[in-house]
């Protein structure tokens, strides 16, 4: 396993999803990501390749974006949520064996090799009255397996700019259970 975090500064938008979903993006909206981050969100980037836990054999690629307040960020990055929050969550369907990226007008098309779910999105949130209050956000973009850690990166600094890192992570793959 190999996972790398960085900070990065928060993007104003961020459209995600199938390059002809795009083309008509109220009638598609529920398959793809078309996102404007809070200004008082902070954003860190983790960039993460793992062995597939049903099949060894592949190796499962993503780059993660979370978008929350700086003191929450952790909290979200640990897989946890406040309690009382509520979650809404999509993914990302593509029908053209790629998708598109679009970072503040940096563009980037990928070609998956296949049709399928290649991304996610899941927004925290909780309501006063009938006003809907965003907690937190997170945005995983799935990468083609045949792509190198080195690429995934190359393309984060051309979408997102500066990468200042936090943490790097480097781990041998080991049985399950064994520690």
């Amino acid at each position: 396993m190999r996972e790398e975090i960085y900070q990065i500064r928060r993007p104003g938008h961020i459209l995600f999803g199938d390059p002809l979903c795009l083309e008509n993006k109220e009638r598609f909206k529920n398959v793809l990501i078309d996102y404007r981050p809070e200004k008082y969100f902070d954003t860190r980037l983790v960039l993460k390749e793992e062995p597939d836990p049903e099949d060894g054999r592949f190796i499962l690629k993503y780059m993660d974006l979370y978008f929350a307040p700086s003191q929450d960020l952790k909290i979200y990055m640990n897989s946890r949520m406040y309690e009382g929050q509520q979650t809404e969550s999509k993914g990302v369907a593509v029908d053209t064996a790629r998708y598109h990226i679009e970072v503040d007008g940096r563009e980037l098309d990928i070609h998956t090799g296949a049709d399928g779910w290649w991304g996610s999105f899941t927004e925290f949130y909780r309501t006063d009255g009938n006003r809907k209050i965003s907690d937190a956000a997170i945005l995983s973009i799935y990468v083609p397996e045949e792509t190198s850690f080195a690429w995934m990166k190359q393309n984060a600094r051309y979408l997102f700019g500066e990468l200042r890192n936090i943490e790097n992570t480097r781990r041998k793959p080991t049985e399950r259970g064994a520690r």
